[in-house]
């Protein structure tokens, strides 16, 4: 039996509130702090796992950290983020006809497989590049 404990909600609606971003349990534990709700770390843990197992959410590693993402579309498997190297803005790209063009060619040409659920580009977001130039 699942209890839905007003921690629980309100880490649902803090990852549906933010569907469009990356979020780390650091993150969720601010948030819940910010509002006065007190959660062990492990439970937030243990209560992401739940989701993911449960297709609410989806996990993603980048940098050898943890993110959480709402999951919208069912359909949608092909993850394309872009991470700036100087302010470590996240950003989900749309996937295009280009970008799986790219990916076809350069899994045939190097004969490699290619996990395209994960893929992250590095470099300067556009705020950052104005700011180097």
């Amino acid at each position: 039996m699942k209890y839905n404990t007003k921690q629980r909600e309100e880490i649902i609606n803090y990852l549906k509130n933010n569907e469009h971003n990356h979020i780390c349990v650091e993150d969720i534990e601010n948030y819940l702090l910010e509002n006065n709700l007190k959660i062990n770390k492990s439970t937030i843990y243990r209560f992401l796992n739940t989701l993911i197992k449960e297709n609410q959410i989806r996990k993603v590693k980048i940098d050898d950290k943890a993110c959480y993402q709402m999951i919208i579309d069912e359909d949608c498997h092909h993850e394309i983020h872009f991470l700036c190297n100087n302010c470590n803005q996240l950003y989900h790209l749309e996937e295009t006809k280009e970008y799986l063009q790219f990916l076809k060619t350069f899994q045939k040409k190097f004969d490699l497989l290619i996990d395209d659920t994960k893929t992250v580009f590095y470099g300067l977001c556009n705020e950052c590049k104005e700011k180097k130039i």
